[in-house]
């Protein structure tokens, strides 16, 4: 693949052809040992990312089964100690093994919904890619409903063989697993950070559905599918007000550090300090409005569910 990205549109798409296939391909993980904990993590759920994919997607067979089964297994193994290691030659050599593999494997079968999403994130706002596949691969598990319930307990049972799971909860079990080693690996589990505008989520809806790996969804996605997926975990709408918060939760600290307004309530000198109150009531509203935004994020999970249990 060559991934290529127009710099006026922001769509961001790859190209295949024989004539950019490699004959020969040299992967020496040495040279990966330099890379931040960032990096780290962005590329390691990128590898997790290829495998999932491959195992979920409507074009998947027994070979690319078998290099996803055995890449995931090798990310949840080593990816933590690539994290807490960098230097540690073995955890990068066998990371670099899993990327081999997966990426072979999504090169005959292309990935699903978190890529059909994840690139049209990193052409229009910026997101690291690794990142946004990572952080929709529970979204992508959820929107399948007990399509693939049976790809979910083989990677369970491959990946932890004691783990002895019913086939209607692999599912769920296997989004907990990812989100501890989110845990694990001290990686933030959505995105809100980027401050997505609803002119550009519009734009980047109308790329998703029309991205090729959206299409090889096991199930079908709506336009309205993704946008929700979108604005649970990405779109902010409070950010403004955070800006507004703290740009007055700062004055007012200042004020009081530089001896503010106070006002004395009787001859000894006993006060309330109207700053602190004034605080108090920020501190209250910015609580009230990432519940709120806890609030949206968990509706859409439970709207996926419930396509899940009615599939």
């Amino acid at each position: 693949y060559a991934v290529i990205t127009d710099e006026k549109s922001l769509r961001k798409d790859s190209i295949t052809s024989e004539h950019i296939y490699p004959k020969v391909a040299i992967v020496d993980p040495v040279l990966t040992t330099g890379l931040s904990v960032r990096l780290t993590i962005d590329t390691g759920l990128d590898v997790l990312s290829h495998a999932m994919e491959s195992m979920f997607s409507k074009i998947r067979n027994s070979f690319t089964e078998i290099l996803a089964l055995e890449a995931i297994r090798t990310v949840f193994q080593w990816l933590p100690v690539c994290v807490k290691e960098p230097e540690n030659i073995e955890a990068r050599g066998e990371m670099a093994f899993a990327s081999t593999l997966a990426g072979i494997a999504m090169s005959h079968c292309c990935g699903t919904l978190p890529h059909g999403l994840g690139c049209p994130l990193s052409g229009h706002f910026g997101v690291p890619h690794g990142l946004a596949v990572g952080v929709l691969q529970k979204y992508g598990i959820l929107s399948m409903g007990h399509t693939c319930d049976d790809e979910c307990q083989r990677i369970i049972s491959f990946v932890n063989p004691e783990e002895n799971c019913k086939r209607e909860e692999s599912g769920e079990i296997l989004l907990q697993m990812i989100d501890e080693l989110f845990n694990t690996i001290g990686c933030e589990k959505d995105l809100k950070e980027y401050h997505l505008d609803e002119e550009g989520i519009e734009r980047m809806v109308e790329d998703a559905v029309i991205h090729g790996c959206t299409g090889l969804h096991p199930v079908e996605i709506t336009k309205e599918d993704i946008r929700n997926i979108v604005i649970a975990n990405y779109l902010e709408k409070g950010h403004i007000y955070d800006s507004i918060a703290i740009t007055i939760f700062l004055s007012v600290l200042g004020y009081i550090l530089g001896g503010g307004l106070d006002i004395m309530i009787d001859e000894d000198k006993s006060f309330i300090v109207v700053e602190y109150i004034i605080l108090i009531i920020l501190l209250i509203l910015v609580v009230i409005r990432e519940q709120l935004d806890y609030i949206v994020e968990q509706k859409t999970l439970l709207d996926l569910k419930k396509k899940k249990d009615k599939s």
